[in-house]
């Protein structure tokens, strides 16, 4: 059940994905297209949960669920959101944080074997620097602060 479900959560984000691409190419607003590559990295993750569940995690299939799921969603997300909310250097700090976030995800060794079909966590397998450290940053640094916070 839970594969079919990551599926479908993967197919309506790409379908999100692909209409927020569609705006930006007629409109040509940051904000849209990094919501673009958020919503199609959460694709991308749910995708790669849904092949866990169905046939097991191995390590290529983890790289992905964590660089899209737990690297890239948000912060591609917060830096569409920041950057309609006129910060400049959204764009620039989410494309430097994009290719290292793939680097850090390719390179870095995984603590502990993959098995079963459950969603593994991260702590298990992953040291906290500096792969665990960056999805902190990532999801941290792009939350939109509310108006009148510095």
């Amino acid at each position: 059940m839970e594969a079919i479900l990551a599926f479908g959560a993967a197919l309506v984000a790409l379908r999100l994905a692909g209409l927020l691409a569609g705006r930006w190419r007629r409109r040509r607003e940051p904000r849209l297209a990094l919501w673009s590559a958020g919503l199609a990295a959460y694709a991308l993750g749910a995708a790669a949960i849904a092949c866990g569940a169905a046939g097991g995690w191995n390590e290529s299939v983890f790289r992905a669920y964590y660089l899209f799921g737990g690297l890239l969603t948000a912060a591609l997300l917060g830096a569409g959101s920041l950057a309609g909310a006129g910060v400049r250097a959204a764009v620039p700090a989410a494309l430097v944080y994009a290719g290292l976030a793939a680097g850090v995800s390719l390179a870095v060794p995984l603590e502990a074997p993959l098995a079963g079909t459950s969603i593994p966590e991260a702590q298990q397998h992953l040291a906290l620097f500096p792969a665990r450290i960056l999805a902190i940053l990532g999801n941290a640094g792009g939350r939109e602060r509310p108006a009148g916070v510095g």
